[in-house]
């Protein structure tokens, strides 16, 4: 399951906690993007302590990111 996933503008993020660097994670983690960027989508991974410390700035740049990917349909005319 993915943290956070923008289908309009192809954006996931993930958010990661101390678990995520531990035992085979990073390896399973490594794959995961892979597959997902093989998909078309951008992975945006940030630490879980940035979350809790910097919420606000944190949400801010996911939806500027996401702002910026997002190319709209073509017109239906």
């Amino acid at each position: 399951m993915l943290n956070f996933y923008c289908p309009a503008a192809k954006l996931v993020v993930e958010v990661d906690g101390w678990a995520h660097n531990l035992g085979d994670r990073p390896a399973r983690d490594e794959a995961r993007d892979a597959w997902l960027s093989a998909q078309g989508l951008m992975i945006v991974r940030i630490p879980a302590s940035e979350v809790l410390t910097n919420a606000g700035a944190i949400a801010d740049g996911v939806t500027r990111q996401a702002a910026a990917l997002y190319k709209p349909p073509p017109s239906r005319r």
